[in-house]
């Protein structure tokens, strides 16, 4: 008894209560109960013998026969049928019988009716998908800095407003594909079409003096084009982007590192003026497998059409100490590289499984579009007006360094078949547009500085994954959509044995009462404006032996890259009415400087100066207005955004 208590305060003490007396209470209870149905007589065990037939149960009425069983008869002599299920009726239809068919070795008709609630297979009808995305980033950064009393006129920074406007004119002029309206309906995109089949077969060098153009079409468009000359791969943007140095080392960063390294690290530089290193980027990419067939009819006419157009447009103007610098010759910043990709033609290899034994038709009521609507815009004006002195030992002054962003990433997947009809037209256009302007300005007194240095990017890549042959309209297709729209849709033999069809079992068609309307569109423009005007006043770092300056004005970076990737497969594209294909690259770079005449703003700008000088150096009286000082650092109009949009 003493170790059952024992044991009860150990299972007590982990959380087991009163064991003893649950163990004396286990008990068989439940022996003595049994449920039974009302009026169920209880079961007697009895000895039964196999061959004994049951009281209860009834013998089954089976009478084996015996002996060998008589010869079968023969069968009737006849031709070998083939037979063949037609699944193009609607659904509450598809279990009739099929219409008869011609068998290939006798020419007797034959045909399979399907069984009553037989069950087919389902194939859904794929959707209309349209994306409409507008992004857009707007800013004005005017920075006025006066750390000493100025002994430099500066100019008004409302005058650099016209200049830029005048240089987003070029960049339009320069264009062979205008803006294009955003699409609202069927027949706006149809509108589009021929518009852009225009421009395509219209395209040629733009008029405009000292521009560097390249066109390509059809076939001379595949592979890597950088600024109009083949190449084997499209650059990379890290080996081209401008370089600025990192901010000064702080004294903790440089003790951190003297305890880590046990050694004191050279700061790169001492002393950092940032006014320029902007940077905008416009990024979009539309992955696309959404429709797809080896084979498709069109009945009505087809448009199809890649283009990618890219234009740079450049003028920057220099000044170190009141007198202009010469201009650069060839500039290494303007890029415009772009890739069509296409598989080879080839000659596609064949089962020899035999043609389909039956069909199955989906329908869309009405037209089919699928749209995807990319615009990007970036607007920057960085207007800076610094008088600066540097002391001590480390100093970082940013007025620049903006950063506007957009971007965009789609993935569209849906359904394949193997025979598309459409009742109407077949629209596709794949289509790119990039336009970059820069009108950099950079006046530093006193001091050197790192001036232009630019990057003005374009980046395209159209790809394909399969290859589409137009052709004529084949013998035995021309009937297809009349007969859809009657309420049925019969394929000939001459269909079915159509080599794109060898090995199925089912022939999946598609039919599409209306237009099938494409169309994939990236429209990316940046304007940058970037007017520096620094008097780098003399200061203890200016004379202090061994110090690192740096004045950056430049290092700016425009960058367009765009991709249109369509997934899919080799088609042949049957077209009853007019078929045009065609592809388009067109490339234009223009760096322009004021003696060009393409910034007349520029030119005479000393004589429309307007100082912003320290208090000390403005008679009394001669004071701006604070709001002509308001509107010069925060007035400059950008309405000429609307010129490259509308």
């Amino acid at each position: 008894m003493r170790s059952d208590l024992i044991t009860q305060e150990i299972w007590h003490f982990i959380g087991l209560f009163d064991q003893i007396v649950e163990q004396a209470r286990q008990r068989i209870d439940y022996d003595g109960f049994r449920g039974a149905a009302d009026g169920q007589a209880e079961m007697e065990m009895a000895a039964v013998s196999p061959t004994t037939p049951h009281p209860d149960a009834a013998a089954p009425e089976f009478r084996p026969k015996t002996g060998n069983p008589a010869p079968a008869e023969a069968a009737t002599s006849g031709p070998v049928t083939e037979s063949r299920l037609d699944l193009s009726a609607p659904a509450q239809d598809r279990t009739a019988p099929p219409p008869a068919s011609a068998n290939p070795d006798t020419g007797a008709p034959v045909n399979l009716s399907g069984s009553a609630g037989s069950a087919l297979p389902d194939l859904p009808p794929p959707g209309s998908v349209m994306i409409v995305m507008r992004q857009s980033n707007v800013a004005t950064d005017s920075d006025l800095l006066l750390m000493t009393p100025a002994e430099t006129a500066f100019l008004d920074p409302a005058i650099f407003a016209d200049p830029l406007q005048d240089l987003m004119a070029v960049a339009q002029s320069l264009g062979v594909i205008g803006a294009l309206p955003t699409p609202s309906d069927q027949a706006s995109i149809a509108e589009m079409g021929r518009a852009l089949q225009a421009a395509v077969e219209a395209a040629a060098p733009a008029a405009v003096a000292g521009a560097d153009v390249f066109i390509a079409r059809g076939t001379d468009t595949l592979g890597v084009h950088v600024n109009g000359v083949a190449a084997d791969d499209l650059p990379v943007l890290q080996d081209h982007l401008p370089e600025v140095p990192d901010a000064p080392k702080t004294s903790v960063e440089i003790a951190q590192a003297t305890a880590a390294q046990e050694e004191t690290p050279a700061p790169d530089i001492d002393h950092l003026v940032l006014a320029g290193g902007n940077t905008v980027v416009n990024e979009a990419l539309v992955s696309i497998s959404w429709l797809d067939a080896p084979v498709i009819t069109v009945m009505g006419g087809l448009i199809r059409i890649d283009a990618i157009s890219q234009i740079n447009v450049s003028a920057e103007s220099q000044w170190l100490d009141g007198a202009p610098l010469a201009p650069v010759e060839a500039p290494q910043g303007l890029i415009n590289s772009a890739l069509f990709d296409r598989p080879d033609a080839g000659t596609a290899g064949t089962e020899d499984g035999g043609s389909p034994l039956g069909w199955i038709v989906t329908t869309v009521a009405g037209d089919l579009i699928v749209l995807n609507w990319i615009t990007q815009t970036n607007f920057l004006i960085d207007t800076d007006i610094l008088s600066v002195a540097l002391t001590g030992s480390t100093s970082y002054i940013v007025t620049g360094d903006n950063t506007l962003v957009n971007t965009a990433d789609l993935l569209e997947l849906s359904w394949s078949y193997d025979l598309i009809v459409i009742g109407g037209s077949m629209i596709d256009l794949a289509l790119i547009r990039q336009t970059n302007v820069l009108h950099d300005v950079d006046a530093v007194t006193g001091g050197l500085a790192d001036m232009g240095g630019n990057l003005l990017w374009n980046q395209a890549v159209i790809s394909d994954d399969g290859l589409d042959t137009i052709a004529p309209m084949a013998p035995g297709m021309a009937g297809l959509a009349n007969a859809a729209a009657k309420g049925g849709m019969g394929l000939g033999q001459s269909i079915l044995n159509d080599p794109a069809f060898d090995g199925l079992d089912l022939l999946r068609v598609l039919h599409i009462e209306g237009d099938l309307l494409m169309v994939q569109a990236i429209d990316q423009t940046n304007v940058m404006g970037d007017a520096d005007q620094v008097a780098m006043a003399a200061g203890a770092a200016m004379t202090q032996e061994g110090a690192e300056i740096s004045l950056i004005t430049g290092a700016n970076a425009l960058i367009n890259i765009a991709e249109i990737a369509s997934g899919g497969m080799d088609s042949t594209i049957h077209v009853q009415g007019e078929a045009y294909s065609d592809a388009l690259l067109y490339q234009a770079n223009f760096f322009g400087d004021p003696e060009d005449g393409v910034a007349p703003g520029l030119q005479g700008l000393v004589a429309e100066a307007v100082a912003f000088l320290a208090d000390d150096m403005i008679a009394e009286g001669d004071a701006p207005d604070p709001a002509v000082l308001d509107a010069a650092l925060h007035g400059i109009q950008t309405d000429g955004l609307n010129v490259m949009l509308a």
